[in-house]
């Protein structure tokens, strides 16, 4: 029997051999070639006891067990050796099985192992009566040979994500007002004729919420790929937050086929030993970034209305009067926003409004990020930069702000709507 399977891929095969004397126990041994393989396992010979519902023996068998002393296989009936047929009694070990599991490891990939298995009763009477299979050790039964097969996975992952922010292990940054957009392939290399494949992400479109983020996921199957296209929409208050977001392949049933990639080689895998070198999950790391956000048009009216923080043009200009590259707004990857120049100012003056808008999503600063060198209570900072704790509490939604006396630990990065105090607000400096 020859089997092939994949170096990801895992069976479990089982051998059962039966002798028709219920007095008699059944072992099975195996024959390998070479050195059993890292994740080859043989059980041991596992007895199967049956009750055998018969009420009587045919009379040819009667007569010929009834010649033989109790407990042997063959007995002469006229002069020759005929297989005995026995009587209906509660078996011991009569009937016995053997389990092969395999689950090869990447090294073991287009490698071959055969085994050789034959099954041997108690017997050893026939021994001196010139039957080839016969011994004092006992009755053997016929061979039983398996080949077993390991082959290269025919599957990989493919994503345009993955080459900085997978293997480098970079941070995928995110603005409040920018949309994320990746999608990620699970790739076979052997296009099936029926064009079907078995993986899959989900059944249908999904989404989760994770505190003030949005994530959507559209899978879809191609010829010889599964696709999962996945946006996420961080939304106010979610400024200051980290995720993972991991993907991972299924079959049609639903059982987890993959959540991991080789670092090598981009082969599916999920531990270490599936791989040369690691089996990395497939995630990514997303930051919301605070005091930046993306903008459209009406950009003073975006920021003041549909963020909610309260800002002039003034200090807009102020805060956005360089380059992108200089101010760190550059639009990073897999973002719905657009680079202008980068050698120009981010915002020059109000008569270039109309100009900005044309040019789609872009990213402004609207404060300060500091970060601070020691404790320091709510109430205090914001007095320190002339803001207020509403706008403090706004910007940094990841601090817990609650009241004037909250405190922000030291290394907290803090966004400050600096001097934008006016009479009447809280707290009182």
């Amino acid at each position: 029997m020859q089997i092939e399977i994949s170096a990801t891929d895992s069976i479990v095969i089982e051998l059962v051999a039966r002798d028709p004397n219920p007095q008699d126990s059944v072992q099975i041994f195996a024959l390998v070639q070479g050195v059993l393989p890292t994740g080859l396992r043989l059980s041991p010979t596992l007895c199967m006891p049956e009750t055998v519902l018969s009420d009587s023996c045919p009379s040819q068998s009667q007569s010929c067990c009834s010649s033989c002393p109790p407990g042997r296989d063959y007995c002469t009936c006229g002069g020759f050796p005929s297989q005995t047929s026995f009587c209906p009694v509660d078996t011991r070990c009569n009937q016995a099985k053997l389990q092969v599991e395999y689950a090869p490891l990447a090294q073991n990939a287009n490698t071959t192992v055969r085994l050789s298995f034959y099954p041997r009763d108690s017997s050893s009477y026939c021994a001196l009566h010139g039957i080839r299979d016969a011994s004092s050790m006992g009755w053997s039964g016929n061979y039983f040979n398996l080949t077993i097969s390991v082959r290269r996975t025919t599957h990989v992952w493919k994503a345009d994500w993955f080459d900085r922010f997978l293997l480098q292990d970079q941070i995928m940054s995110m603005y409040v007002g920018c949309v994320l957009s990746v999608r990620t392939a699970f790739v076979s290399r052997a296009i099936p004729s029926s064009g079907i494949v078995v993986e899959r992400f989900s059944r249908r479109t999904w989404v989760e919420e994770e505190g003030a983020i949005e994530v959507v996921g559209y899978p879809s199957i191609s010829t010889n790929s599964s696709l999962l296209d996945l946006q996420v929409v961080p939304r106010k208050g979610s400024e200051g937050s980290r995720m993972f977001l991991c993907v991972a392949a299924l079959d049609v049933n639903g059982l987890l086929i993959s959540n991991g990639t080789c670092s090598d080689n981009m082969e599916p895998c999920m531990y270490d030993s599936d791989c040369s070198r690691r089996c990395l999950p497939v995630c990514m790391r997303l930051e919301t970034h605070k005091c930046r956000y993306c903008v459209e048009e009406n950009i003073l009216s975006s920021v003041r209305v549909q963020l909610g923080i309260d800002i002039n043009w003034m200090r807009l200009w102020t805060l956005n009067d360089d380059s992108s590259l200089v101010l760190g707004t550059a639009c990073p990857p897999f973002l719905d926003c657009r680079n202008g120049s980068l050698s120009q100012a981010v915002l020059d003056n109000p008569s270039l409004l109309p100009l900005l808008s044309q040019r789609g999503k872009f990213i402004v600063w609207v404060g300060l990020l500091q970060r601070l060198e020691g404790d320091a209570q709510a109430g205090a900072l914001a007095c320190a930069f002339r803001s207020s704790l509403a706008s403090l509490q706004s910007l940094n939604p990841d601090l817990g702000i609650l009241n004037s006396s909250s405190s922000v630990l030291k290394g907290s990065n803090v966004c400050l709507a600096a001097c934008e105090r006016s009479r009447g607000m809280s707290p009182v400096c």
